[in-house]
């Protein structure tokens, strides 16, 4: 019988290789479903919901992107995983055999995208209804219910019962508590948060399964509860410090992710647009800044708040000075364009 802690990081590697290509299956429907999920949010965030429907389309750039995203993200994943549940196992005294390695991974995997999936309907239900922060409530409960379920259906866990449930409970808390935050600032109306479902889903991913390995890793102490309360202590305190306090730190990170993305450039711009398919009498010249009208095109200064697939959708350049979370109140001004007929030209100074 071998342990957790005798692997070596080559060896590990190779037991990944092994064993585990099942867990790409797994994680690649999860990945897609994610996708979609934070780009139907986001359209619904900025207040145009028609958007999501119309800009998906077969063409090669959107299946490339669909695909790539979804590689990274089961990759980013899956390398959190590995590590942390050998981790755990090792440090908890998991008896690891190449019989059981599978069904102790599963126990762990199927704790958080069980926990994953909750999260995502709990916020995704908070665009929808103003009652919806209670769903949080039930969430947390059945996740500690089912982590509880499955940690004792375990033949393989050999530690005692509330170590494991206050790891796992541990983590469950930290997510928990990122969701409550985001949903704050949400409500609150006062913060850029439209691409923060994306951050939040990652930094539950993460917590969910590095904080045990995390509890055992960087603790001097010999005892374990003082290990894991104080290792747990500290990462919840940096992460609600982080959230509460330095909410812009974090939508800086997210409108940056978002802007390599290339699905929002609040960049006002200079766009040639083909009179062909918009004409310039459905468009107020004063607001949209037209110029350099001609019988084929004309000359506009818009930003792209959204920009998916064939669609970009672009806003008249005054509304540039209003903040995110008010946008949404005045995107009936802003018109969806197929990108057929748009030509990005030079920034607007």
């Amino acid at each position: 019988m071998e342990t957790g802690p005798e692997n070596s990081f080559e060896k590990l590697i190779n037991i990944i290789k092994k064993n585990y290509g099942w867990i790409i299956g797994i994680l690649s429907p999860i990945s897609i479903l994610l996708c979609f999920l934070t780009l139907w949010t986001y359209t619904r965030y900025i207040g145009r919901p028609d958007i999501f429907g119309e800009s998906i389309e077969a063409t090669p750039q959107t299946i490339l992107i669909l695909f790539t995203a979804t590689l990274s993200l089961m990759a980013f994943t899956f390398l959190i995983f590995a590590p942390s549940i050998f981790l755990v196992q090792g440090r908890l005294g998991l008896v690891i055999s190449n019989n059981n390695r599978k069904k102790s991974v599963w126990y762990i995997l199927a704790i958080t995208v069980v926990n994953m999936i909750l999260l995502a309907l709990s916020l995704l239900n908070s665009w929808t209804s103003n009652n919806s922060a209670l769903w949080l409530a039930p969430g947390a409960i059945s996740s500690l219910l089912l982590t509880w379920l499955l940690l004792k259906k375990n033949p393989y866990l050999t530690t005692g019962f509330w170590t494991s449930l206050f790891i796992t409970g541990s983590s469950l808390f930290i997510s928990a508590a990122c969701s409550t935050s985001s949903l704050l600032l949400i409500y609150a109306d006062n913060q850029d948060s439209a691409p923060f479902l994306l951050i939040l889903l990652w930094l539950s991913i993460m917590f969910l399964s590095l904080t045990p390995g995390l509890i055992y890793l960087y603790s001097e102490s010999n005892s374990t509860a003082i290990k894991m309360k104080r290792i747990s202590l500290g990462i919840s305190t940096v992460t609600m410090l982080i959230i509460l306090f330095a909410p812009s730190l974090i939508n800086h990170v997210s409108h940056r992710a978002m802007s390599i993305a290339r699905l929002i450039d609040l960049q006002p711009r200079y766009y040639q647009v083909s009179q062909s398919s918009y004409n310039t009498s459905n468009l107020d010249k004063v607001e949209w800044n037209i110029d350099n009208i001609n019988k084929n095109s004309y000359r506009i200064i818009a930003f792209s708040l959204y920009s998916f697939g064939s669609k970009r959708l672009l806003c008249p350049f005054p509304l540039n000075k209003k903040p995110i979370p008010e946008l949404r109140k005045y995107t009936h001004q802003c018109i969806l364009f197929d990108k057929s007929a748009l030509k990005t030209l030079n920034r607007f100074i």
